[in-house]
């Protein structure tokens, strides 16, 4: 029943301000991808996840590596092209990205478009060492 094959995603500048649990952004956003298993094309658009605490990155559940690794398999199937911008490259944003990697099995390219306060050298590192479920997934800097 659910025949949309693409779709953008605009986030309000605050929405790393807005309280609740220390992931609910996160869960809310697993959640939309949730309902859409069939989305070929996803891009989010001014997405950026900040620690409220200086490098902290655990929540109540754990890691946020721990949370999208215990929800992979549930979502973005035939997802063939991301396209993430104004990623500031936190560590919030780079699990997301390696994420979004290792999940659709039929991901041909990722874009990524950061914003002018990203260390682009040593997010690029880490993506390029991630593993992807799709061997043909491209990782393009813009």
């Amino acid at each position: 029943m659910n025949s949309l094959k693409s779709v953008t995603v605009g986030f309000s500048n605050d929405i790393a301000n807005k309280r609740g649990p220390d992931n609910a952004n996160s869960s809310n956003l697993h959640k939309l991808f949730q309902n859409l298993p069939k989305i070929q094309s996803l891009k989010l658009e001014n997405y950026s996840l900040k620690n409220r605490a200086k490098d902290q990155q655990t929540t109540r559940i754990g890691t946020m590596a721990d949370f999208w690794e215990d929800h992979r398999a549930c979502c973005l199937e035939q997802a063939q092209v991301v396209s993430m911008g104004s990623i500031s490259g936190s560590e919030l944003e780079l699990e997301l990205m390696k994420f979004m990697l290792t999940s659709p099995p039929k991901l041909q390219t990722m874009t990524i478009r950061p914003n002018s306060t990203c260390e682009e050298g040593k997010l690029l590192r880490e993506l390029l060492r991630s593993q992807r479920a799709s061997t043909q997934a491209e990782v393009i800097f813009t």
